[in-house]
């Protein structure tokens, strides 16, 4: 028995001055970012010294470099329990809770540190995020004071200014990305940023501006490509219009929501040839949807084509029964040209539907707060949580953004791209609806 703790004695002597050397060797993985690595060898440092405050700090470190926060939650814990007076340990703490989803008990460890240290830009930094996380309106002055001291790229800048335009401060959430646009002319993703803002500004012929930049330096996403071909066609720029959606179909030629829109766009001015056989492609790429079946039908009746156009409403109403507008069309044709009987059931189940529609958008702005919750935690909590709480909701474009919000958050993206067509069929022309449309049906699509 003594013989054993001698050895044991022995070893724990000698470990201390090899774990320094692990140690030393993962804080040079983690600054090269090879967090593999680096969590092997911290590793090695706390099962020789599981008392070492820097160790787990490190290890939090190499964890969020992995994308396991709550494993870095864990270790940064265990940091500061072992040296509470640590700036190291609670500011990595604190950035393990913000990953974590707990920017409140983030705001805590941060705010310690930068009582110590004022101008900790890491502290400062997550404190912003985790202000911005909970809504809390000092995240704008520690996004600002953190710019302050300098920043190599413009992250922070985008991060500031989606602050400020959530809060209605579009003004200023503008002049920030002008500056950093200024600031870093070669980042052509931040003329993407600026533009999706703008166009959910109703500001299009700016939005079509900055797009067009992106474009014009080398950004090819369907996403941004989309909502440039919209920016333009509402800004009232038929020729633009015209060239971007057909330079972008060049480009994705296999995208049936593209020929789809591409189709709308031209009956909307007043173009019915062409617009036919834009949406013939769309049914032909996507025979399911319904909307391209109204579009279509539209299509016919505009060019006198009235047998084809009522098989093209009754074949949106088969595809989506729910949908209020293809029986207001069928409704319509039928008593122009056909059976008045029939009409007016068509148009009765219209006002019908339509009505039920109204009733349940008025019911779904009575529990407003039900709704902010859904938001909150989307923002900062559960998605399966916030996805449960939407569907509890009645539909309405809000509810349903923030169901396709959940839903893309957890992959579910065809999923979420039919929860933004119910939305569109709502509200035809919400510009947001219409940004995140493009993005998900982008990663469905499997585009970049």
């Amino acid at each position: 028995m003594l013989a054993a703790r001698a050895v044991l004695a022995a070893l724990l002597t000698v470990a201390p001055a090899a774990a320094q050397d692990t140690l030393e060797r993962g804080r040079e993985l983690l600054a090269r970012q090879e967090f593999t690595a680096a969590e092997a060898a911290l590793r090695d440092v706390t099962a020789a010294d599981p008392s070492s405050a820097a160790a787990h700090a490190g290890l939090a470190l190499a964890l969020l470099g992995q994308g396991r926060a709550v494993e870095a939650v864990q270790e940064g814990y265990l940091a500061v329990a072992y040296d509470p007076d640590s700036t190291e340990a609670r500011r990595t703490y604190g950035r393990a809770l913000v990953a974590a989803g707990r920017p409140v008990d983030a705001a805590a460890e941060l705010e310690t540190v930068l009582a110590a240290e004022p101008d900790d830009a890491v502290a400062l930094e997550a404190l912003a995020g985790a202000y911005a996380a909970t809504q809390d309106d000092r995240a704008v002055g520690v996004y600002e004071r953190r710019l302050t001291l300098g920043t190599e790229d413009a992250r922070l800048h985008v991060e500031l200014a989606q602050v400020l335009w959530a809060r209605g401060r579009n003004e200023s959430g503008n002049r920030v990305l002008e500056d950093a646009i200024a600031a870093f002319p070669d980042d052509a993703r931040l003329h993407v940023v600026f533009g999706r803002a703008l166009f959910s500004q109703d500001r299009p012929a700016d939005a079509a501006r900055e797009l067009t930049a992106a474009r014009d330096a080398g950004i090819t996403d369907l996403a941004v490509l989309a909502v440039r071909c919209w920016a333009l066609w509402r800004a009232g720029d038929e020729e633009g219009a015209t060239e971007a959606f057909t330079t972008t179909l060049e480009a994705y030629p296999e995208t049936g929501s593209l020929h789809q829109d591409f189709g709308r766009f031209l009956l909307s001015i007043g173009r019915p040839e062409p617009a036919l056989a834009a949406l013939q492609e769309a049914l032909r790429l996507q025979p399911s949807q319904a909307n391209a079946y109204l579009e279509l039908g539209r299509a016919h009746e505009a060019v006198g084509q009235v047998e084809e156009a009522e098989r093209a409403y009754r074949k949106a109403l088969e595809l989506g029964p729910q949908l209020a507008t293809p029986h207001y069309t069928l409704g319509r044709l039928l008593m122009l040209h056909g059976d008045r009987e029939e009409a007016k059931r068509e148009l009765a189940l219209y006002r019908t539907i339509y009505e039920g529609l109204a009733e349940r958008q008025n019911e779904a702005r009575k529990r407003a707060a039900e709704t902010d919750l859904a938001w909150a935690e989307l923002r900062h909590g559960d998605a399966s949580k916030a996805l449960e709480l939407f569907r509890s909701l009645p539909d309405s474009p809000d509810t349903l953004l923030g169901r396709a919000g959940a839903l893309s958050r957890l992959e579910r993206h065809e999923e979420a791209v039919q929860v933004l067509r119910r939305a569109q069929e709502m509200q035809p022309d919400n510009p947001k609806i219409q940004i995140e449309l493009a993005s998900e049906r982008a990663r469905v699509e499997g585009q970049p």
